[in-house]
């Protein structure tokens, strides 16, 4: 049985911006990073399939209607070609087993696309992303200017392009 190999994408701060130090509620405001369309391309070429995996509370807390957020994510997903995506929208920790730092959202991604998750990459921003990689047993990849203790670090997605052009194969 072959298994493919997957990159793993943090939506809100790797492909697209952060509006107000929030994801965006509207579809005018998405704005997509400069660089994350070739990045997903290179690794497509590569034979990675790109995966959305996102934590979207805000739904559920009332900020804005499911169907506005779904929207949303496909819009992203359609601006940087990637067809696969997974969202926790439950509203709070806690409350379920696909929310980061919880593993659920790659694992259930591996099952449905006979993902190898060991040979595999989480690329995030923040904490919750990179502990949801190692959980799940893929390598990590933050793209922070703090230290959130994955296993390559990059500071802008520049350093991430030139990161994976060394390491993926």
């Amino acid at each position: 049985m072959s298994f493919n190999k997957a990159l793993f994408f943090d939506r809100d701060g790797i492909i697209n911006k952060l509006v107000a130090n929030r994801p965006p509620w509207l579809l005018s405001e998405i704005i997509i990073f400069d660089g994350i369309k070739e990045i997903v391309s290179f690794s497509q070429k590569l034979g990675y399939l790109p995966i959305v995996v996102t934590n979207q509370p805000d739904a559920g807390r009332g900020k804005l209607n499911f169907e506005l957020l779904y929207e949303i994510n496909q819009t992203i997903c359609n601006k940087v070609n990637i067809n696969h995506f997974y969202i926790c929208d439950h509203p709070y920790d806690g409350m379920c087993e696909c929310r980061k730092p919880k593993p659920g959202m790659l694992i259930r991604a591996s099952n449905e696309n006979k993902i190898n998750l060991s040979e595999s990459f989480m690329i995030g921003d923040r904490y919750k992303d990179i502990e949801a990689g190692k959980s799940a047993g893929c390598k990590t990849i933050s793209l922070s200017k703090n230290d959130l203790g994955a296993d390559y670090n990059t500071k802008n997605h520049d350093q991430l392009f030139s990161l994976l052009k060394n390491i993926l194969n």
